[in-house]
C-alpha cells in the first residue's frame, strides 16, 4: 500500500515494478481496492488514485 501511497497516480505496470512482482499477481488486489471504493482507477494508462 505503501508503494502506491508514495507517488500517485502510478500506473499497475510501475507499482508492480517496484514491488518486483507480475502486474497479473496484484491487478486482484487492485481490484478488490477499486470495488471497495479505496482506489480509483482514471486514464488510458490506468492509473490508480487512492481515495483519501
Amino acid at each position: 500500500m505503501l508503494a502506491l501511497w508514495e507517488n500517485t497516480p502510478r500506473s499497475l505496470r510501475e507499482i508492480s515494478d517496484e514491488l518486483d512482482l507480475e502486474p497479473t499477481t496484484i491487478s486482484p488486489l487492485f481490484r478488490r481496492l477499486e470495488s471497495s471504493g479505496l482506489l480509483h482507477a482514471a486514464g488510458s494508462g490506468k492509473r490508480m488514485i487512492p481515495r483519501c
